[in-house]
């Protein structure tokens, strides 16, 4: 709370700096990166904050109106705009994020992993079929439905995550997988 006036304003300089890159008014920035925002109650805090004081200091002049929003209010307050855009015909690939540094590898990358990521969600699928046929309850297939889960990161199934992230990629799929394998034995007893 001590840096909220200093915090306030370096946000409102940098919606103004991005601003410029908008054909309306309507600024969008997004809040979220990997492996932030773990505490989601203190960061909606600080949010709130951060929108309480930015919007205070429309009493003294300032033209910032900060809010909570959404993809689809953004583009029906753009829509509400009347501006005419135009279309983009051509695609983005391949995405570059520096000098000699192309995203092309999602494509062909890490097949090995995008098989089991495949084959692990059918059997996961397979599983929580038994169960609910078997109805059977405590039935562990978390361990498979989060490694299933984990896997669906956009460095994940895309396979642009480092080695040793793969490597556990696998691990988790692999036990994940193991103790489905187990319960799908002992749910076919009860069948």
């Amino acid at each position: 709370e001590d840096n909220i006036n200093y915090k306030a304003h370096s946000f409102i300089a940098t919606a103004q700096e991005q601003a410029k890159h908008y054909a309306t008014n309507h600024v969008v920035m997004t809040m979220g990166m990997d492996f932030h925002f773990r505490d989601a109650p203190k960061w909606f805090r600080n949010m709130d904050y951060l929108i309480e004081y930015v919007n205070s200091l429309q009493a003294v002049g300032m033209k910032v109106n900060m809010f909570y929003s959404t993809p689809t209010c953004y583009l029906h307050s753009l829509h509400e705009s009347n501006k005419s855009w135009t279309k983009q015909q051509s695609d983005f690939f391949p995405y570059a994020s520096g000098r000699h540094e192309y995203w092309t590898g999602y494509f062909t990358s890490r097949p090995a992993l995008k098989y089991h990521a495949r084959r692990a969600n059918a059997f996961l699928q397979a599983c929580k079929q038994l169960v609910a046929l078997a109805d059977v309850e405590n039935a562990d297939t978390l361990t498979l439905k989060k490694a299933v889960g984990v896997v669906q990161h956009h460095d994940g199934i895309t396979g642009t995550e480092k080695q040793h992230v793969s490597d556990d990629y696998s691990k988790m799929l692999y036990q994940g997988y193991e103790l489905c394998e187990v319960n799908m034995l002992l749910f076919y007893c009860f069948l």
